[in-house]
């Protein structure tokens, strides 16, 4: 949390410890509480993921952002992955003040949860304390997965060239949509008024339900899930793998530095950052220290000047293969250059290693 809300909790000399998590949210959405909220992001382990347990909501949302099943979903654009978890976070911390008014008002998306857990509750016939504070929290963590999915698509129409924002004025207040740049402002106000019926301007959720329509109507491509990725994520493989003769030549660092540099645009923005030259060296540094077995993060951290947070996502050497986490982006690259070798592919089926390879690069074969 910032300082200014570490110092609003010392102010309030509250302490919410003790508080239920139903009653610590409505202090949040309904009285404006800065000190609840920063009980709820400092001290509420309410989230578990796969052998994860016991986090907290920013570590939730990273191993949720840093999942096979968040890759897929993101069309391996790293980019999109990293602002679809600011705008997710975003979402469940801001509260707009007068310094700062723009950005989402988590207070909206806490009464959200607050009606769904009571509904839960009711359907249920949930009581007593301890079962409210364990459904609210799987019906939290449902919440932030869901909204997970609405953040790529906001991400994505800000990283979309083709569509930009548009202020519809109706019925005496402003709705922020995202549309296609070929509509002109009042092609645009013609068409919402056409195809959007009783918009509320009042209501904090009814953007939403116009971009849904505007998405749909207009043909913005929808995020699916894991399964519904999968054999569109084989054909982009497929198309932008290097071939057995590009490895033979180049070898193997050059293959693997060169299909990265082609996507750059999808990097993480750190790594983006480096810039195409910088990148490559990168990555044929790092294959030459392990070809000399003095492969140290730091090092190579420090010699090109990414932070040791970013490097050991991007190029890691202590991960494991599970059904939920990935791999370093490297690695996963060098998986699917290596599978795409019909020698090595030979070799690993018959050493038995070739169902890691697989796993590494979540396709089936």
């Amino acid at each position: 949390m910032s300082v200014n809300t570490y110092i609003e909790n010392i102010r309030y000399g509250t302490n919410y410890h003790n508080t239920p998590l139903m009653d610590l949210v409505k202090l949040i959405s309904e009285e404006s509480d800065r000190a609840a909220l920063c009980e709820f992001h400092d001290h509420r382990r309410l989230f578990c993921f796969d052998t994860h347990q016991s986090l907290l909501l920013a570590e939730f949302v990273d191993i949720l952002c840093n999942s096979r099943w968040a890759l897929a979903l993101a069309g391996h654009n790293y980019n999109l992955i990293e602002k679809s978890y600011d705008n997710l976070i975003d979402r469940f911390s801001n509260i707009p003040s007068d310094d700062h008014p723009n950005g989402p008002d988590c207070r909206y998306y806490f009464d959200a949860f607050l009606a769904s857990a009571h509904k839960s509750f009711r359907q249920n016939g949930i009581k007593s304390s301890l079962e409210k504070e364990l459904l609210g929290a799987k019906t939290l963590q449902h919440m932030v997965i869901h909204h997970f999915k609405y953040c790529l698509r906001e991400s994505a129409r800000d990283l979309n060239p083709l569509r930009t924002r548009y202020q519809w004025e109706t019925n005496g207040g402003t709705i922020i949509v995202w549309m296609p740049v070929l509509l002109s402002g009042s092609a645009r106000k013609t068409w919402l008024q056409e195809h959007i019926h009783d918009p509320d301007p009042a209501n904090p959720a009814e953007k939403y339900r116009i971009q849904q329509i505007i998405d749909n109507e207009l043909g913005f491509p929808a995020i699916e899930d894991f399964e519904c990725c999968r054999d569109t994520l084989i054909q982009q493989i497929s198309h932008s793998l290097p071939n057995q003769e590009e490895i033979d030549v180049k070898g193997l660092a050059s293959a693997v530095a060169d299909e990265k540099i082609e996507n750059i645009d999808c990097m993480r923005p750190a790594i983006k950052s480096l810039g195409k030259q910088k990148l490559g060296d990168l990555i044929r540094c790092i294959f030459q220290d392990i070809s000399y077995d003095n492969y140290e993060e730091k090092n190579i951290s420090h010699k090109f000047g990414v932070s040791p947070s970013t490097l050991s996502r991007f190029a890691g050497s202590r991960w494991h293969i599970s059904a939920f986490e990935r791999c370093p982006d490297l690695w996963s690259n060098l998986a699917r250059v290596l599978a795409n070798n019909t020698a090595f592919t030979e070799a690993a089926r018959r050493y038995g290693i070739w169902d890691k390879v697989l796993k590494t690069i979540e396709i089936k074969g």
